[in-house]
């Protein structure tokens, strides 16, 4: 089913080019995204939840994409640069790497050749599990659940 629907797909259309992102741009992206954190955690204060934030990874993200990931990154809607101006600064913003909810785990796929994307975006099931994977013990260490026993 899957050649098939290629085979009747129409081309891909052009890529929209964008060029390295304006310094400004950059940082506001991680300046709204840690702007959102503190919202998130204020409302976790007023309602009585806890939250955790993960950067997660990309599909530029990883060293070595399956077939299918290097096709959907060649058609994705920002280029590589974009991601990787972005992901180099989250590496380098301190306020975020120290905040005790905050984890970077955009490097979590690493140079792995397994398919870990069913486009350019969506995680397959092993891409989850291993998401899942590394965010489990922060889920376990918040004790959301104290009066259950095992």
């Amino acid at each position: 089913m899957t050649g098939l629907r290629r085979s009747f797909r129409s081309p891909p259309a052009p890529r929209l080019q964008v060029g390295p992102l304006d310094d400004a741009v950059a940082r506001q992206t991680l300046h709204v995204y840690a702007a959102n954190l503190a919202f998130i955690e204020a409302l976790g204060r007023s309602y009585g939840f806890e939250s955790l934030f993960y950067w997660q990874p990309n599909v530029f993200s990883k060293q070595n994409r399956s077939p299918g990931e290097q096709t959907a990154a060649a058609g994705a809607f920002l280029s590589a640069e974009v991601y990787d101006d972005i992901y180099r600064r989250l590496g380098q913003s301190e306020a975020l790497n120290a905040h005790p909810r905050f984890r970077d785990i955009s490097a979590l796929f690493g140079d792995s050749e397994a398919p870990y994307y069913v486009d350019g975006t969506h995680l397959s099931e092993p891409g989850n599990r291993l998401v899942a994977k590394a965010m489990v013990e922060d889920v376990i260490a918040l004790d959301l659940f104290p009066l259950i026993t095992l």
